[in-house]
């Protein structure tokens, strides 16, 4: 099973508090989040918290193949790879666009792991937009039906 590459892994303790997963959009990697990290490190609220950015299978560090779709089941099963090694009691998830789409996913999948959601510009569809051929072409091999 694939693992998704991680960009940030930051804790200044041993044992964190808490643990904040940030999840990058389709268009980006996890330099999305530079600033907002890189601000939270130095902040001493979130000394005891560990801050870990990971990049989606094809994007920033992470694996990527020709021979690969990347599709939502294999981003997923990434992910929860990648969360298992985090040995996490439960973590937060802060999602931007495509990342709330898996993140909301996969906190329904893996309620134990999940404690809350950031969704940041979470799309939001219609039911005349999922009607849409051309919506549907868009979507299939990334979303899966619900």
């Amino acid at each position: 099973m694939l693992e998704l590459a991680k960009a940030y892994d930051i804790c200044h303790v041993d044992k964190p508090k808490l643990t904040i997963v940030f999840l990058h959009g389709i268009a980006a990697d996890s330099s999305s989040f530079d600033g907002l990290i890189k601000y939270l490190s130095k902040n001493n609220y979130y000394k005891d918290v560990r801050l870990v950015a990971f990049d989606w299978l094809g994007s920033g560090k992470s694996y990527t193949s020709d021979e690969l779709n990347y599709d939502f089941k294999e981003q997923l099963g990434a992910l929860h790879q990648s969360v298992a090694k985090l040995n996490a009691e439960k973590i937060v998830i802060v999602a931007h666009s495509m990342g709330t789409m898996l993140a909301t996913r996969f906190a329904d999948q893996y309620p134990e792991l999940v404690q809350g959601l950031i969704l940041i510009s979470a799309p939001v569809y219609l039911e005349e937009d999922i009607k849409n051929p051309m919506f549907k072409k868009a979507m299939d091999g990334f979303r899966e039906v619900v």
